[in-house]
């Protein structure tokens, strides 16, 4: 089916193009839920002990389907939400919600039991949200309900994040080049203070001769 899709690609108009855009996607998110139900299927059956007695769910993925730790440790935990949460599933089965909006739900719902308790009672509102807002925007709101549900783990992140900074500087031939991390309030303001002082030193040096 796949195939046949791209060799009309070339055929499509622009809106023909964005309509199949719009199916694609949710077809993408109907895709990653089967993958998840195999991932369950595979957890549940434990073939992994086949293949090796002290394996483990974790093991047999990477090693029979060449993933890395944190691809594995993603799909379980997702594939084991959809047993907790139908809801959850039943939007990505029907295409409705994507499979990196899940991850994004489930990364802020399940950080802390705290905020695992109150993932239910909130995760109808999380799902209507994922189908008209961005990732990024999808992250902050979860951000602020996490600072609501779970003020003190928010605050210690916040803390590891201030004494994980640190700012590497790399001379090249042409340029800089910068390498760091700071915690997000900290990089707000560093990036404000570079643009700042990065538009002025552009300024000065593009000054006409009569100082304009």
């Amino acid at each position: 089916v796949v195939d046949e899709l791209l060799a009309q690609v070339s055929a499509l108009s622009g809106p023909d193009a964005s309509r199949q855009m719009a199916r694609v996607s949710v077809l993408a998110a109907k895709v990653d839920a089967y993958r998840l139900s195999l991932v369950a299927a595979i957890e549940s059956s434990e073939v992994w002990r086949a293949a090796d007695p002290n394996g483990t769910p974790a093991s047999f993925l990477r090693q029979e389907h060449v993933l890395d730790q944190r691809t594995v440790r993603s799909d379980l935990r997702a594939a084991k939400s959809f047993g907790r949460f139908p809801e959850l599933q039943r939007a990505c089965l029907e295409g409705r919600i994507s499979r990196e909006k899940v991850d994004v739900i489930l990364a802020f719902g399940l950080r802390t039991p705290q905020r695992e308790s109150a993932l239910g009672e909130f995760l109808s509102i999380f799902i209507e949200l994922a189908q008209r807002v961005t990732v990024s925007d999808l992250k902050k709101a979860l951000e602020l309900w996490a600072d609501q549900v779970d003020p003190v783990t928010t605050a210690r992140d916040e803390d590891d994040a201030h004494y994980r900074r640190e700012l590497h500087v790399v001379q090249l031939g042409d340029g800089v080049k910068l390498d760091g991390f700071f915690g997000k309030a900290q990089g707000m303001r560093l990036m404000a203070a570079l643009n700042g002082a990065l538009e002025r030193q552009w300024r000065d040096t593009h000054k006409t001769p009569d100082g304009s």
